[in-house]
Formats: C-alpha cells, structure tokens, sequence
C-alpha cells in the first residue's frame, strides 16, 4: 500500500482549513494545518511534506513567503494557492511565482481531487525530488529548478504569451 500523501494546509481562516480537513481525511491523506508563515516553517522544517496549501493572503505574509522558505530550506514541493477570488490575474501571478496551480477558496472537493493529483502525477513523471543540494535558492518570481515545470494539465489552460 502507498504512503499516504502529506499535505501542509497554510491557513489563517478556520473554515478553509475545516473545508480541506474533511475533504482530505474523506481521501485517506494526511493534513497538518497551519495558521501563519511562522508556524509553516516549522512544520516544512520538521515534517515530511508532499505538497503545500497556502491562502493568497496569510494573517503574517503571502503565500509568497512560504514559497521562499521551501526554497531556503532546499523543500522543493508543489503549491496550490487557495483564493477567493481566484481570477485570471491572480492565476497567472501565481503560477508566475512558482505555485503549481490557484484553485478557489473554500475549495470543491471534485476541485481539490483534481489538482492533488495532477500534482502527485507531474511528480512521478519527473521523480519527487524533496532535496536539491546543488540547486541555487532564487528569490519569488525568478526561475525555477527542476523538478518544477509548466503544465498544461493545469485547471485555466497556459496562457500564450507565458511560452
């Protein structure tokens, strides 16, 4: 039997979190929850983590600080950013800022299936890679490393200038 995939849920609402709880549990992977940029270093620090939820907006930063501490600690996991609005703009500044995919907030458990598993396939395609010693850390919006791609099995297909 496979390992359960463990996914870090970075969320300072109550209901987001409880949303994605029990959409997660019903799909037998594991959550840890945090509430602040702070307590998402610890835990990216600490624990084995196979893919990343982070709120646009953070009660102490962005989902762009998380990113920038998985790369400092060399964690090169995939990220969904949740968000209200969930428009275009913020879709193509996102994934611009190396987040694998922004779904809408609080999240449709058809959704959430989906995009965990695009994730974990585009994983298995490449290899999951947690450590990249000889990997330059690059600050949010420069380019990534591997194993990070584009893709276009993505929820808004890749917009044409972005090629």
């Amino acid at each position: 039997m496979d390992k359960p995939i463990q996914i870090l849920v970075v969320s300072s609402e109550f209901t987001n979190c409880d949303v994605l709880k029990d959409i997660i549990n019903r799909e037998g992977w594991k959550m840890v929850c945090a509430a602040t940029v702070r307590e998402s270093s610890e835990v990216l620090a600490n624990e084995n983590i196979d893919l990343v939820f982070s709120d646009r907006c953070l009660a102490d930063g962005t989902y762009r600080d998380v990113l920038v501490i998985m790369r400092l600690l060399r964690r090169y996991i995939r990220m969904i950013v949740t968000s209200r609005l969930a428009d275009w703009d913020e879709y193509l500044e996102a994934v611009h800022d190396g987040a694998f995919d922004l779904i809408a907030s609080p999240s449709r458990a058809a959704d959430l299936v989906r995009v965990v598993s695009q994730a974990q396939s585009e994983n298995q395609k490449i290899g999951r890679a947690v450590a990249v010693d000889n990997a330059p850390v690059t600050s949010v919006g420069g380019p990534l490393e591997p194993p990070f791609t584009m893709s276009k099995s993505r929820s808004i297909e890749r917009y044409p200038s972005m090629t």
